[in-house]
Formats: C-alpha cells, structure tokens, sequence
C-alpha cells in the first residue's frame, strides 16, 4: 500500500498540479469531474481492491480440483506447430481495405522449419458487417493453416489459439439468413467452391449476392462466408480430431465453478504450482444455443475435453479445448509434449505465430498508399 499513500498525498498535497500516476497523467486544466472521479477512487481503494479480488467461491475447492505436476524440460520430440491469424481494416468513406493472414510456425524439437502462411489483402464488399466479415476471413484462413501443416508437412499436433466453442457459435446464422430468399441455393453452392488451396471461396459469389439482395448483400455475404468457416472447420475436426488442441490466454468461461469470476481467474488466484485442473467432459451442443446452418448434428454430437493448465512456476494458466474424451493420463501426456516447447508458460510456437501475424495499423497505411488509395477522406460506415 506504500505506492497508494505516497499517490495520495501527492494528489491531496498538489491538486493542480501535473502528476503521473497509476491512472495516468492528470494535468492542469483538466476538468473538475474527473478530478472528483480520482478523488472518489482514492476514498474507496480499499472498498475497489476487496470487490476485484473477492473470492466468490472457497479457493480450498479450486485446489482440490487442482492436479500438481511438474512437467518435462526435455527437448520436444513431436513435431508440432501454432497457428494464430491477424486481421486489420481501414475504413475509407467509399469502401474498406482489409488485410487478413494466417501462419503455421513449425518445430520438431528445437528446429524451426518453414512456416505455412496464408494471406489475403482487397476492398471489402459489400460494406456491411465489416469486423464481423473480416474476423471470418482470418479464422478461415487459420483453419486452412492448420489443415496444411498436418497434410503437407506432417505436423503430429497442432496448437491453435482461442476457443473452438466460440469460433463456432458466431456470426449468429438465423439473423443472418433471416428474410433472405433463395440463399440456401448459394449456401449449397458454396460447398462446392471451398477447397484447401484457394483463400474465402464465398467472395466468387460476391458480385451476384449484391445483385440478388442489393442492400442486404452484406447480411447475405457474412451468411455465407460464416458458413465456409463451418465447412473448412469440419474437414479439420474430421481428418485430425486427435491432433487438435485449442489453447486460450483469457477466457469467461465459468464450466467449473457457476461463479461471476471466470474459472481461469479462480484457478489463476489459488493455485501457484504447474498442473492442471480436473478435465471435464462436454458435448459442444451443450454451448450451441441456435442451430447452425451446416452439419449441425455432426458438431453438436462432438465430445470435447476442457481444462486448464500452468505449464511452470510463475506461468499463466490457459484454457485448453481438445475435441474428443481424454483422460487424465492422457490429457498429463498431452502436456508433457507441449512443455517442452513452452517459454514463460506459453507455447512459443503460438507466441511466435501470434506476433508473426499481427497488422499494425501503420502496415495498412502503406498498403494503402502502394495501390494509390490512402489519399481518399476516410469516414464512418454502417457495420
């Protein structure tokens, strides 16, 4: 607490006055609320802290959950590889420039080999449901990532980040289709595009989507394209169900204790030592709450394994998603092949794909300017 009481008066003793602290660099001239907001924050400190850090169930019931094993620093044996995917996009008042990429970063042991990269970069049309669209295409290309790695370059087990559960329950699908005539056609027709080497099918049928809804083509373009991720993700589930695992850094899901805290908070704040959590077993219809438009019952009828690890002392702990029924010592070896290739905690394969990947908004900029565009005045659309 020495931090806060040296803040405190600080503020009490120069209220005026230029002072940098943990909320930030209060200046002269700022208005007088906010001078009252600090104050109210520094009054109730304790009052903030004790609600952040409640324990809202006993953290005596997350250990016991809480399986101690302190995993192998051997050298990796499996080849394995992390996929992640970036996206960016710039909105411009007649259209939008996005890029989105994906990339497989593969290892065997400690030799890094050559990674799979997927990327895409064009105007978005139509400008509708432009985040949403543009996620899509990201998560379509990381699945194509992953499917070549395991196809073309023999990868035994592949890391992928975020959650499997939450990649499947958007866009919502019935709002999507709602009041669109005739798109089951182009939903099946769509089946027939979507192959492995080309990038988001969905877009050949872009020009007469715009031509069949003309305001509406964008709610139809986020149906479909929605729907070739569905695609692309059963081929992966199907051909390599054994070798997936989904690993997420945050996470709200509250599957172990129903709390208000999210259960990677609870087992982060009572546990300290490597391990990992009790694994549970779910259907994914569980989580599904609308149908989906494709292979509905081939994904609600998944099994999936769920838990949570820390991979070493001090390290965070991560959500894990593997589809299939693991058991602990299934889901013990499952760890030990991935603890060797961690660095803080954390699969570096994914940290080096996730950093990889990433489109700084200054990247845009210059994309923008080699095709001549970055000079148009830039405005707010309707997503």
């Amino acid at each position: 607490m020495k931090d806060v009481e040296e803040w405190r008066l600080a503020w009490t003793a120069q209220p005026t006055a230029s002072l940098k602290s943990p909320l930030g660099l209060i200046g002269r001239g700022r208005s007088s609320l906010l001078h009252e907001v600090f104050d109210s924050v520094l009054s109730r400190i304790d009052e903030l802290r004790s609600k952040a850090y409640a324990e809202w169930i006993s953290y005596n019931e997350a250990r016991e959950r809480w399986i101690e094993h302190r995993f192998s620093r051997a050298e990796g044996e499996v080849k394995l590889c992390g996929v992640d995917g970036g996206r960016n996009f710039k909105e411009y008042r007649g259209f939008v420039i996005y890029v989105v990429n994906a990339e497989a970063v593969v290892y065997e042991g400690s030799k890094l080999e050559e990674p799979v990269k997927l990327y895409e970069v064009d105007i978005l049309t139509p400008y509708r449901f432009v985040e949403e669209r543009v996620r899509i295409y990201s998560e379509v290309l990381e699945a194509k990532a992953a499917l070549e790695a395991l196809e073309l370059r023999e990868v035994k087990v592949a890391l992928i980040d975020g959650s499997l559960i939450s990649s499947l329950i958007k866009p919502l699908y019935a709002e999507r289709a709602r009041w669109l005539q005739g798109i089951d056609e182009y939903r099946e027709r769509l089946k027939g595009l979507v192959t492995l080497g080309r990038g988001i099918a969905a877009k050949l049928l872009l020009n007469e989507l715009t031509q069949v809804y003309g305001s509406e083509a964008g709610r139809a373009a986020s149906y479909l394209e929605g729907v070739e991720k569905l695609i692309v993700y059963r081929w992966l589930l199907e051909r390599h169900r054994g070798k997936l695992i989904f690993i997420s850094k945050t996470s709200r899901g509250v599957d172990y204790f129903k709390s208000f805290k999210p259960d990677i908070a609870i087992f982060e704040q009572a546990t300290h030592k490597p391990g990992y959590s009790e694994p549970l077993h779910i259907k994914v219809g569980e989580k599904l709450r609308r149908s989906l438009p494709i292979d509905d019952a081939f994904f609600r009828s998944m099994d999936l394994t769920l838990f949570y690890a820390r991979l070493e002392d001090g390290g965070p702990v991560l959500r894990f998603e593997v589809p299939g029924r693991l058991r602990h010592e299934e889901v013990e070896e499952l760890l030990e092949t991935i603890a060797p290739y961690s660095v803080a905690g954390y699969p570096y394969p994914l940290e080096k794909a996730h950093r990889d990947v990433e489109v700084e908004g200054t990247e845009l900029d210059k994309v923008a300017r080699i095709i001549g565009l970055y000079a148009e005045a830039r405005g707010p659309l309707n997503h």
